[in-house]
């Protein structure tokens, strides 16, 4: 219920699997198992940190925030030979399976397109939220997190500090949208 379902997937930017030899089939299926394994280990670390805060009765009133930095990124590193992919020495990429990470948005990090832009920001808060399942819709940004964060737990930013003039925040607290 996150995307409407009128979206179609994007259109694909990558090598119809069938014209692919079978080293390349073998590489390629190793890079969406990295990829498949890294989001796994996230899932996992973050279903352990749930299960502490739980565990020590301080779920209900903790605000998780969980966001993305970009889209996917097409870019290969560590493409040296003697670096393992999905070892701990190499940072890698789904490569041109970018556009499957973010369909149905096009293309990715480091694009305008959406699939580069677009990402997800989850916030939880159990004891703070009347409901569940809240959509905003509108834009946000990385500066809204901090005004969102203040208005959610009431505090104000201060404008001075010690005698000295502090900078207004940039962003919006995304509450307020819909």
């Amino acid at each position: 219920g996150i995307l409407d379902p009128r979206f179609d997937l994007s259109d694909p930017e990558y090598p119809d699997w069938g014209s692919l030899s079978p080293e390349q089939q073998a590489s390629e299926s190793e890079r969406m198992a990295v990829y498949a394994a890294q989001i796994d280990c996230i899932d996992q670390n973050v279903g352990r940190i749930v299960q502490a805060l739980k565990d020590n009765g301080l779920y209900d009133n903790t605000v998780i925030i969980f966001l993305s930095d970009n889209g996917a990124v097409m870019n290969h590193f560590n493409s040296t030979p003697d670096v393992h992919f999905g070892g701990p020495d190499c940072w890698a990429s789904v490569g041109v399976w970018q556009n499957v990470c973010n369909t149905p948005f096009r293309q990715g990090k480091g694009r305008e397109f959406e699939g580069g832009i677009k990402t997800p920001l989850i916030i939880s808060w159990p004891a703070g939220f009347s409901k569940s399942g809240y959509k905003v819709k509108d834009y946000a940004h990385i500066t809204d997190v901090m005004p969102t964060v203040l208005e959610l737990t009431g505090c104000t930013y201060p404008q001075t500090y010690n005698g000295h003039d502090i900078t207004p925040l940039d962003g919006r607290s995304i509450m307020s949208s819909g």
